[in-house]
């Protein structure tokens, strides 16, 4: 597991992704990508009460916010959530 955990932060580093395959199941998968798509949809719907970026953009903000899923994905394997815990600990940010 340590040598998965190191070669996954080394390919973030170089090359800016990691793909950690066998994750997650066919069934969340696409539980997930419909939920996404039906975020999307509903997102070219947003009144003009937010920001430009967000009312232009394809990518849909704060998952984590929207459906539980998206949580119990990022934390369904211990591998996943110390690659994270790796980038998003950051003992400079206050």
């Amino acid at each position: 597991m340590k040598s998965k955990l190191k070669d996954g932060i080394n390919s973030i580093k170089k090359n800016g992704y990691f793909v950690l395959k066998n994750q997650l199941s066919l069934d969340t998968c696409k539980k997930l990508l419909t939920l996404i798509k039906q975020l999307t949809r509903s997102q070219k719907n947003i009144s003009k009460s937010v920001s430009g970026s967000q009312e232009t953009s394809n990518n849909v903000f704060n998952l984590q916010n929207k459906n539980i899923l998206f949580i119990k994905a990022l934390t369904s394997s211990k591998v996943l959530e110390d690659i994270l815990k790796y980038f998003l600990n950051d003992k400079w940010y206050t």
